[in-house]
């Protein structure tokens, strides 16, 4: 992942054969949305044959955090889920899911989030009131980026991360170049 005003880093990847495959921004929320559709905890069996909603399904990818393996996006894996489940990490609603972590930053209280299943106006709440039930008072994502999404993530109290800009830019390896 790259920022969008890392110009240099941008040209480097494109000179070794990678290409941007996505838009994403990093957006903060505050915790505690009124009226929103809870989440749960996921129970062991429960199904999520992949992601689906405005994310994974514009990239075929999730972030594979939270978890000791993550930090980095990769194709859907029903073992992760798995794993989600048993570490009681994964939360699921009505046509929502997502999966946290909670002890990503300490000051303030902030959990890391990765949308699965879900649409903006119903999720980002429910999200939301999720971070307020676990004691944070802030939640992050990666959520995809458009002007249109932008304009929506600030109808709803979300900002872009201060340090990392309002655009960060996927890159996939395609084939490999010499310099």
């Amino acid at each position: 992942m790259i920022e969008d005003g890392n110009l240099a880093s941008r040209r480097l990847f494109a000179r070794l054969g990678f290409r941007p495959i996505f838009e994403m921004t990093l957006r903060r929320g505050k915790a505690g949305a009124v009226g929103a559709e809870p989440l749960r905890p996921a129970l062991a069996g429960e199904g999520l044959d992949g992601p689906i909603g405005w994310l994974p399904a514009r990239t075929a990818r999730v972030d594979l955090l939270p978890g000791t393996g993550g930090g980095r996006f990769g194709r859907w894996d029903p073992h992760i889920l798995a794993r989600w489940i048993k570490e009681r990490k994964l939360y699921v609603g009505h046509e929502m899911a997502a999966a946290v972590q909670v002890d990503w930053l300490r000051e303030p209280p902030t959990m890391w989030v990765n949308p699965l299943r879900g649409e903006p106006d119903s999720l980002l709440p429910a999200i939301s009131l999720l971070a307020k039930s676990l004691g944070q008072e802030e939640w992050q994502a990666y959520l995809p980026s458009t002007e249109e999404l932008r304009r929506e993530y600030a109808n709803l109290g979300m900002v872009p991360h201060s340090h990392w800009g309002d655009r960060i830019h996927l890159y996939e390896r395609t084939e490999a170049k010499l310099p």
